[in-house]
């Protein structure tokens, strides 16, 4: 559960059948945290929603899109964030998916993320990750989890 310092928020790794992860480029905004840097689509938990349903509205907001399945990988702790994170592993084209959130966005390989920049397709030019955000992808590797995730929560369609 949140500290009272902590914005409780829900996180997605989206892989592709081609083991790369969609990264969203954070907005060149100072009033939001790591402005220009590279994070996971997601946002904040509302009062009267589950953490399952955040990602999936932020998700439909972000990109519109809706999985079919959804993986519950746990939860992370940060000073400022607490965190549900959640994978997709399905297949990701992104031509005629529209951004209405960030800067940019792109599909990555693990060895391009661990490297710690990744190169805009929209700009070409490269910007950090969000360090806590790259943090959580490395432990999640590290433990297996971008494989062989827990169990899923079926989405049904509405």
């Amino acid at each position: 559960m949140a500290e009272p310092t902590q914005k409780e928020s829900a996180i997605l790794i989206w892989r592709n059948t081609e083991d790369k992860t969609l990264w969203q480029l954070r907005d060149n905004n100072p009033a939001i945290e790591y402005p220009n840097h590279w994070g996971l689509f997601g946002g904040g938990v509302e009062a009267n929603e589950s953490p399952t349903e955040a990602m999936l509205r932020e998700l439909k907001e972000e990109l519109g899109l809706v999985p079919q399945l959804l993986w519950d990988l746990g939860d992370f702790t940060h000073p400022r964030w607490y965190l549900h994170c959640f994978l997709v592993e399905e297949p990701l084209n992104l031509k005629g998916v529209e951004l209405n959130e960030g800067a940019d966005f792109g599909l990555f390989t693990d060895e391009e993320v661990l490297s710690g920049s990744l190169t805009s397709p929209r700009f070409g030019n490269p910007f950090p990750l969000c360090p806590p955000l790259l943090e959580i992808f490395i432990k999640l590797k590290d433990r297996q989890f971008l494989r062989f995730p827990p169990p899923a929560v079926q989405i049904s369609a509405e």
